[in-house]
Formats: structure tokens, C-alpha cells, sequence
């Protein structure tokens, strides 16, 4: 019974001290016939078919936990007999005690019955292989070390299946899933490194086990990368191998327990080699030449020389000696470790680790990564072959850029100390530039692949980042001098990355906004989209892109990221390394990018999406530069100088009349990128970006002039982001006050190209962009006002009746230009009269040009209604004359204004349209009313007519109310009594009519005619209107 086991267990426990034979002899007995009973399956089966049941879950158990009491007991037996002592006086010990040929046969049974249950654990549950793991575990940590002397050589293919039955074990329930347990596996892992531990006190025994363990080990490591034995015959990097990990080895605890036991094994097999080559790769014949050389330097006597190759004679014949000793009395489970043994097997492992180490560098726990930089550690410094390891290096690499800073410093260190070894010879120097040549050309070809799946880019971009800063400037300088086509290959490589997709970059899809953090914080043109804060503003120039699916391969922001790395390093080392090594690297990036807007392929389609991935990727390495803070004056001039020819060839007007505005699909797309850069080069030079000729004057130009074009919607929001990211970059406040403080230059190219405005067909766009960026702003207005009068001047010639026919493709923009100024010349008409008295003179000729201007624009505009396009621009004359007469009001300008205009705006109701005819009718009230009694004759012959007109028009109801709303304007200065007659006698039949339509507003009509004369409305609604509509009409005036 299980309750019998438990109690024989705690008498055991607690009498641990005592174990004679004879109380052994009683405890091994019943343990024994259970555990065979119970191992046996074949005596099993028969068991069940005689009807005789398997010992319980609980039995075994029980027995279990007797037997680590057992071994507690045999441990404390075998501290006292040793074999030379029971050898010695074999008869005359005491009866009560324990000969040491009695514990090694407990042993090799206890041994043998652990192994049964390690093999057969497929027939055990969980329960029972957790607890013979932990027997497992008490025996070779504290048992077997203890009792050494006492153990035979017998025990060692024992040994042998425990190792492999646990890994096989791991193996079996880590493939599982998430059926798997996680405690089993985490147990059998700790016991394998005890396994390990007790085989490394002798090296040629942990030698022979070393490929089992290893291979094994490799399998579990493996299904944590996610990766299946397939990945061991695969030579090509294949992603769709790839499996998602679940269950135990999803586990980080499991994980850090695999590295463990892998960093133990080849600690424990390779740390007392020392390799045949010396000088971190000199061969012996080598250093024998370089010492005959410093012998004929007089640098080293030759005494010093010969004593040291006596020593290395003497190595060899001792080494030669201990392989005859090892050939005589050869054992059983050992291996002789050569030269050849541990070269041999230092290729296998590396083979091995390849396919997984460098992965789990990229494992999503922190523990995880620090316990590889750990083992790294512990193996490169007890191991010397491991110090030359390809996979421990790439593994550094990328553990260098991770985020957490311990890990990091970690790592940093020992690639530091990686090339330090190499750092007393030039030949060594060049010996280790060609591994990591061979290193980086397999990461190139890797490149763009990788780009391909969001779970391998991240990695790669982590080692290829630490690639180019070894040895600070020590490896991007061999580049540049002795691998130029590698440098190449990479910027190609890395161009390729930020690939635009062919079949999305199409013209429907608007321009990315690539450099723009949140595409729902952006600020729409018309502020809808609310004001931006500066430190969103600050964060709206390449932080992290809007992940449009415009890009080929980067679809994550994880995959961005990772490519951002790279550019931004790349421009970090390449800098540093121009200014401090005086060797052009940076220049030669950038003029590797530039060399594409000098080609004769433009119109290629091809030629575009290198063009947009090239720009994408400059603007990231660039930005890279932004991170190294307050950079000295030679890096800060090779900056300026790069951007300044950036700028130069991306806003240069060839480009943007043939190239960027041409009729191909992707010319919207390429001009976003590049209007967005500037935001970039802000953000690099900051206030430098506004004092110096060629930036802020060359790009601001360009940026107005996309700003302007109404044609395309994405240009102006790319512009429009590029000028709020310059102004928080460069200290503005806001967009109108970047143009209020940089207008010399700006008017004065205005001014300079309006005169000929043939030659610059542009310009009345850019004209539009000024004054609609000052039209937002209330400050300034009238000090902006008089800064753009002579433009204004010159526009207005070149829009006149005279010169019109010469310039017609920019009536549009012109007109677009006035309704802007209109409502400028109305805020400053306000803005004017709100000064006080004192303050007034000093913008007399400020407020005397809003006059000028505001008549003068009204009379263009009136000529301009017959010319313009039916519809949006009729409507907006019209809004322009209505601005322009209200920035009027007070002025001597007035009345000859509207009676100069009021001929044309009456022809336009002869087009009976009802949009235009129903705001024309408004905008005539407005005049009525302003003019007051000045008007009264011309609403007698002609406005009320016309509204008679349209009231009567029963069938269109829109001209009905767009007439009683312009009634409604009217007051009593401006209306003689015959109108407010005939107006009463037609407002009364429209009551009659009862039309639903025109209802509120013909109430509204009436109660203001009432108001204007009473008598003739209240003699007309008495004689055409019934009570009902009398009633009402009178709760309404009431």
C-alpha cells in the first residue's frame, strides 16, 4: 500500500545517519520487486490478462520518494568506507557497517532502475517522471560526487542512457506543443545540466557524449527558433520553414535551461585546449620566422629563443607520449582529444549553432538574450577556439543594439574585445577584415529577402548596424578603400529595402506622408483637423512612417524600424568616420544618390520607384546624423554641405517642369518624398536651415508652389506638413509667421517673376500660397498688407482688360488670389478701425491701400463674372465682390463702387441659374442695404423687378426663397413706398398659394416688410388672406 511506502519514507528520513546493511538489505528488497513489477511491461501485460492490476500512480510514487531516501542514506553510508579501506580490512570490519562492494551494487541497481524509468516514461505520467527526474537529479548533484571512490567503471553506459533518455525525453515533450508540459521539461533540462556537470570531472569521458548532447540540445534550441530539423540540410536561409513555437520551448525559463546546458558542455569539453596557433592565428612555423627575425633586430637573444623552442619540443613529446599511454590501455566511453578531435568538433558545433543562436538573439524576452550574452561570455572566456567563433560574433552583433542597456554594454564590450585581439598586428588586422568581409556579404544577400518577412529584418539589421561600427571607423574605412562594390552592393541592397510596390504606387493612392508619425493628427488646409502642438509638430519629421501600402517589402512598423537602423547608423559612422579619418565615405553616399537625378532615364518607370526608395532611404540616413547632438564644426559643415546639394538637385526647376510634373503615375508619389525631405533637412540643421541662402530660400520656393496647387490634394498636404515641421524645427511660431519673417526674398522673387510672367508660368500659384497662408493668420495682417502691395500692383496690371487676353491660364489662380486678398483687406479693414486714434497714422497708407485695393478688386471681379466658368467661379466673384464691398463700408469708395459693379451683377441674373442667380440676389441686397438712400431708385427700377420676378416663379422654389431672404435684407432707408406696395401686394398672393415650401421664409418676408411700412401689408393681408393666415402672420409679428 502506498500509506505502508510513505510511512517506511519518513522513518528512512528521519534516521538518514543509520544506514547499516542490514536495515538497507530490508529497505532495497521491497523497493526492488516494485520498481521490477512495475518497469517490466511485458509482465505487465500478462499481469492484465491473468486480472492482476499494475501497481497505482500513488504506489510508485511513494516507492520513488523511499528511494532519494535511500540514496540520502547511501550518501551518508559511503562518507564513511572508502575502497582502500574496505580492500585493506575486508574481514575485520563490524557487521553494522557498510562495505563499499555492497554500496556500488545499490548503486548500479538504483542506477539501472532510473534508467528504466528515463526510457519507458511514455507509459508514466506526468507526476511520476517529474519525480523520477528530481531522483535523477539528487543523484548525480549530490550522490555520485560524493561517492566517487566508490563508483566502478560499470556505471558509465548507465550514465550514458541517462543523458540520452532526458534529452529524448525534452525532445518528445517539447514537440508536443501546447500539450507539453512546462515543468517536466524545465526539470529534465536542470537535470541534464547536473548529468553534464558530474561527466565534465573527467573530459575524455564528457568528450565522447559531446555530439549526443549537442545534437540533442540542437533539436530543442531549435523548435525555440521556431525551426525544424529540416533547417539542419538546408543550406539556403528559408523562411517558410519557419513554425510558430508553442507549448514548453515558448517558455523563456525552458529556453535560458537549454543555453545553460549547451554553454556547460562545451565549457566543459574545450576549455583546456589551447589552439596550436599562436598570435590569435599565426602558425608555428610562422612564429618561429618571427622570432629568427627579432633575433637579427637584436630584439631578442637567441638563448631566449632556443629555450623557448626546447619547451615547445618537449610539449610535443609529452604529448606524444600520453596518445602511446592512451593507445595501450584503451578504455571503453572515452575519446583521446587531439588537435584533430577538437578541431573537428568545434566545426560540427558551430555547424550546429548556426541554425539557432543567432536567432534567439532576437527572442522577444530580455532574459532570454541576456542569458546567450552570458554563455557567450562565459565559453569565449574559458574556451579559447570559441573565441574565434563566427556565430558568437553574430550573435554579438546583434545583441549590441539591444534595448536593454545591460545587454547591450555586454555585448558592446565583447565585440570590442573581438577586434582588441586582433589589434597588435596589421596582419591579423586583415586576417579578421576578411572574415567579417565574408560575414557582411552573406548579410547583403540576406538584405532584401529578409525584407520580405517582419520576423527576420529586425535581426539582421541589429548585426549589420554593429557590422559597420566595429572598430568604430576601422571597418566602414576598409569599405570604402579595399570593398568598394561590397559599399555598393549594400546601397543598393538597402535602396531595394524601401522599394516601393509597382501595382499599389499608383496616382489614386495620394502621396505617402511617409515621414509623418500619425496621418490622423496631421492639420488639414481648411483646420479642420485642429491645431498641431509643438511637440507633435517636432516628432512630424521622421520618427515613424504613416505605413502606407505603398512599400514592396516593409508592411510593420517593426520592419521600418529595422531598416531605419540601418540607414541611421550608416549615416552616423560614415560621418564620423569623413571627419575624423579624412576619408569621404558620407560624400560618396551621398553622391551615390544623387547620381540618379543625373541619369538620362527619367521618364523610366523604373527609374521612379529608385527614385522614391533612394530618397526614403537618404532621408532615414540623414536623420541618423540628428541623433549624435551637439556635433563639432567639421561634422556640422559636411552636413550642410550634403544637404545643400540635395537640395539643389531636388528643387531644382528642371526637375520639377519635366520630371515631376509630367503625366506618369508615380510623379505624385516621388514629389511627396521629396517635398517631405525638407522637413528632414530642417530637422538636421535647424536654425542653420533658415540663415543660409541654400536651403530655406532654395526649398521654401517649391514648397509655395505645391502648397498652392489646388490640382492636387497630396501635394499640399506633403507641402503643407514640411513648412509645420520647418517652423517647429527652425523656432516659427506658424506658417505665417515663416513667410512674415523670410518676405524680402520672397516678395521680391514675387515681384521679380510677375513681371514676366511668361517665363514664370508658376508664379501666380505661389502668389496664391502667400496670401492664403497670411489670410489664416490674424497677426500681422496689416503690416503683411503693405508688404505685398506691389505684387498686388502688378497683378492687377497683368489682370486688367488690356493685358487679360495674354494671360489667360491664370485667371483661376488670380481669381483664387483675390478672394484670398478680399478677406485679408476685410481683417484689416477691421483690424484698422479697432486701433486707437494715435496708432492710426502710422498705417494711414496701409489702410488707404485695403481701399484702393478692395475697389479695385470688386471692379475686376465685376468685369471678370462674363469670363469666368459658370457655377464655382461665378460663385466665388461674387463672394469677392460681396468681401470687398463690406471692406468698404465707411470709405468715400463705396457708393461709386457698387455703382460701378451693380450693372454687371444685374446681367447675371439674366442666366437664371439657381445657385449663382440665388447669391447674386443676396449679394445685391447687401449693396441695397449699404447704400441706403442712394439706392432707392435703383431698387425701384431694377432690383425690385427682379425679385417680383422670382417670386412669382411658383415652379422653382429655390429662386422663391433665395428672393424673400434677400427681402429680408432690406430696411426702410433704401425702399420707397411704391416698392413696399407692390412688395406687400405680391407677398399677400403668395400667402393665398400656401405653398409649404417657401412658408418660414415668407413669414420671415413679411414681418420685416411690416416693420419697413405697415399700412399697405396690413391692408393687403385683410383683402387676399383668411383668418387662419391673418392669425398666424400675427403671432409671427408679435
Amino acid at each position: 500500500e502506498a500509506r505502508d511506502l510513505e510511512e517506511l519514507n519518513f522513518v528512512i528520513s528521519a534516521n538518514v545517519d543509520q544506514g547499516s546493511k542490514e536495515v538497507l538489505d530490508m529497505i532495497y528488497l521491497p523497493l526492488s520487486m516494485l520498481f521490477n513489477v512495475t518497469l517490466q511491461q511485458q509482465m505487465q501485460q500478462k499481469q492484465r490478462k491473468q486480472g492482476q492490476p499494475l501497481p497505482k500512480e500513488r504506489v510508485v510514487i511513494a516507492g520513488l520518494d523511499c528511494l532519494l531516501s535511500l540514496l540520502r542514506m547511501l550518501r551518508a553510508a559511503s562518507t564513511s568506507s572508502s575502497p582502500a579501506s574496505s580492500s585493506s580490512s575486508s574481514a575485520a570490519a563490524p557487521p553494522h557497517k557498510l562495505k563499499s562492494e555492497e554500496i556500488t551494487a545499490m548503486t548500479t541497481s538504483i542506477l539501472a532502475w532510473l534508467s528504466s524509468f528515463l526510457e519507458h516514461h511514455r507509459t508514466f505520467s506526468e507526476e511520476i517522471n517529474l519525480h523520477v527526474v528530481a531522483t535523477v537529479q539528487f543523484t548525480f548533484e549530490r550522490f555520485l560526487p560524493s561517492a566517487e571512490k566508490l563508483v566502478p567503471k560499470q556505471i558509465k553506459p548507465h550514465i550514458g542512457c541517462h543523458i540520452a533518455y532526458t534529452l529524448e525525453q525534452v525532445i518528445e515533450a517539447s514537440s508536443k506543443g501546447s500539450q507539453g508540459s512546462k515543468a517536466l521539461v524545465k526539470s529534465l533540462l536542470s537535470s541534464a545540466s547536473c548529468i553534464v556537470r558530474y561527466l565534465s570531472r573527467d573530459q575524455r569521458i564528457i568528450a565522447f557524449f559531446l555530439p549526443g548532447i549537442v545534437s540533442k540540445l540542437s533539436v530543442v534550441l531549435l523548435q525555440a527558433a521556431g525551426k525544424s530539423k529540416e533547417h539542419f540540410a538546408s543550406r539556403i536561409h528559408n523562411e517558410s520553414l519557419r513554425q510558430c513555437v508553442t507549448g514548453p520551448m515558448a517558455n523563456s525559463a525552458c529556453i535560458e535551461q537549454a543555453i545553460e546546458c549547451f554553454a556547460l558542455i562545451l565549457e566543459s569539453c574545450f576549455q583546456s585546449y589551447e589552439p596550436r596557433e599562436d598570435n590569435a592565428g599565426a602558425s608555428r612555423g610562422e612564429v618561429y620566422l618571427d622570432k629568427l627575425n627579432r633575433i637579427v633586430k637584436g630584439e631578442e637573444t637567441e638563448s631566449a629563443s632556443s629555450s623557448m623552442m626546447a619547451e615547445d619540443c618537449n610539449e610535443e613529446m609529452e604529448r606524444i607520449a600520453d596518445k602511446q599511454l592512451a593507445r595501450k590501455g584503451k578504455e571503453e566511453f572515452v575519446v583521446d582529444c587531439d588537435h584533430s578531435w577538437y578541431t573537428s568538433s568545434f566545426e560540427k558545433v558551430e555547424q550546429m549553432m548556426k541554425h539557432f543562436l543567432p536567432d534567439l538573439c532576437g527572442h522577444p524576452s530580455h532574459s532570454v538574450r541576456k542569458c546567450i550574452a552570458n554563455s557567450i561570455s562565459k565559453v569565449s572566456q574559458k574556451c579559447r577556439q570559441f573565441q574565434k567563433s563566427r556565430c558568437f560574433l553574430e550573435c554579438l552583433l546583434a545583441l549590441s543594439h539591444d534595448d536593454v542597456s545591460d545587454i547591450n554594454a555586454k555585448a558592446s564590450e565583447l565585440v570590442y574585445s573581438y577586434g582588441e585581439r586582433y589589434a597588435g598586428c596589421k596582419r591579423l588586422q586583415q586576417k579578421l577584415l576578411e572574415e567579417v568581409d565574408v560575414i557582411f556579404a552573406d548579410y547583403l544577400r540576406e538584405l532584401v529577402p529578409a525584407a520580405k518577412h517582419t520576423s527576420s529584418l529586425t535581426l539582421l539589421a541589429k548585426k549589420l548596424s554593429s557590422l559597420l561600427c566595429l572598430g568604430r571607423c576601422m571597418y566602414i574605412k576598409h569599405l570604402y578603400k579595399e570593398k568598394i562594390n561590397y559599399l555598393t552592393r549594400f546601397l543598393d541592397a538597402l535602396r531595394n529595402c524601401f522599394s516601393f510596390d509597382v501595382m499599389k504606387t499608383m496616382e489614386r493612392s495620394g502621396g505617402p506622408l511617409i515621414w509623418y508619425k500619425n496621418p490622423n493628427d496631421a492639420v488639414t488646409r481648411n483646420g479642420e483637423g485642429g491645431e498641431a502642438s509643438a511637440a507633435e509638430l517636432g516628432k512630424a519629421a521622421v520618427v515613424l512612417p504613416r505605413m502606407h501600402s505603398n512599400f514592396a517589402f516593409l508592411h510593420t512598423l517593426e520592419d521600418y524600424e529595422a531598416a531605419t537602423l540601418i540607414c541611421r547608423t550608416l549615416g552616423i559612422i560614415a560621418l564620423e568616420t569623413q571627419c575624423s579619418e579624412s576619408i569621404p565615405v558620407f560624400d560618396y553616399i551621398v553622391r551615390y544618390h544623387l547620381a540618379l537625378f543625373e541619369g538620362s532615364d527619367k521618364d523610366n518607370h523604373g527609374w521612379y520607384l529608385k527614385a522614391m526608395s533612394s530618397c526614403s532611404m537618404m532621408s532615414e540616413m540623414l536623420a541618423g546624423c540628428d541623433t549624435l547632438g551637439e556635433v563639432d564644426a567639421k561634422q556640422r559643415e559636411s552636413l550642410s554641405s550634403a544637404v545643400s546639394l540635395m537640395i539643389e538637385e531636388e528643387s531644382s526647376a528642371e526637375l520639377w517642369e519635366t520630371v515631376l510634373d509630367g503625366p506618369h503615375s508615380r510623379c505624385t508619389q516621388l514629389s511627396c518624398i521629396i517635398l517631405e525631405s525638407f522637413a528632414v533637412f530642417s530637422r538636421i540643421l535647424g536654425d542653420v536651415f533658415t540663415e543660409r541662402y541654400e536651403f530655406l530660400p532654395t526649398a521654401l520656393y517649391v514648397l509655395l508652389d505645391k502648397f498652392g496647387d489646388d490640382r492636387n490634394p497630396n501635394l499640399q498636404a506633403s507641402a503643407e506638413t514640411s513648412l509645420r515641421c520647418i517652423c517647429s524645427h527652425c523656432h516659427y511660431t506658424s506658417i505665417p509667421d515663416l513667410l512674415f519673417k523670410n518676405s524680402d526674398y520672397v516678395i521680391d522673387t514675387l515681384v521679380n517673376h510677375l513681371m514676366h510672367l511668361e517665363l514664370y508660368p508658376h508664379t501666380t500659384r505661389i502668389f496664391k500660397a502667400v496670401v492664403t497662408v497670411m489670410q489664416r493668420s490674424d497677426e500681422n495682417c496689416l503690416a503683411f498688407l503693405g508688404l505685398i502691395r506691389e505684387p498686388c500692383h502688378i497683378m492687377s496690371q497683368n489682370m486688367s482688360v488690356y493685358a487679360r487676353h495674354m494671360h489667360t491660364g491664370h485667371i483661376e489662380n488670380y481669381i483664387d488670389i483675390l478672394h484670398s486678398l478680399a478677406g485679408m483687406c476685410l481683417s484689416g479693414a477691421e483690424a484698422y478701425s479697432l486701433l486707437p486714434d494715435e496708432k492710426k497714422e502710422d498705417h494711414r497708407e496701409t489702410s488707404a491701400f485695403v481701399l484702393e485695393t478692395s475697389s479695385s478688386m470688386a471692379l475686376q471681379c465685376s468685369e471678370l463674372l462674363h469670363t469666368a466658368s459658370a457655377g464655382l467661379g461665378t460663385m466665388l466673384l461674387l463672394d469677392i465682390i460681396n468681401l470687398n464691398i463690406k471692406a468698404l463700408v465707411g470709405s468715400s469708395k463705396l457708393l461709386p463702387t457698387i455703382a460701378s459693379t451693380w450693372p454687371q451683377i444685374m446681367l447675371v441674373l439674366k442666366f437664371n441659374r439657381k445657385h449663382v442667380v440665388g447669391k447674386c440676389v443676396r449679394l445685391l441686397a447687401v449693396m441695397v442695404k449699404l447704400g441706403g438712400k442712394f439706392m432707392q431708385n435703383r431698387v425701384l427700377n431694377s432690383f425690385w423687378p427682379a425679385l417680383d420676378r422670382l417670386l412669382r416663379q411658383q415652379e422653382n422654389a429655390q429662386l422663391q426663397c433665395a428672393a424673400l431672404d434677400a427681402l429680408c435684407m432690406l430696411d426702410s432707408e433704401c425702399v420707397p413706398p411704391r416698392v413696399s406696395l407692390r412688395a406687400a401686394k405680391t407677398l399677400s398672393l403668395l400667402l393665398k398659394t400656401n405653398s409649404k415650401a417657401i412658408q418660414v421664409p415668407l413669414h420671415k418676408a413679411v414681418s420685416s416688410l411690416m416693420k419697413i411700412d405697415y399700412d399697405p401689408m396690413f391692408t393687403y393681408l385683410f383683402q387676399y388672406s383668411d383668418e387662419c393666415t391673418y392669425t398666424k402672420l400675427k403671432i409671427t409679428n408679435n
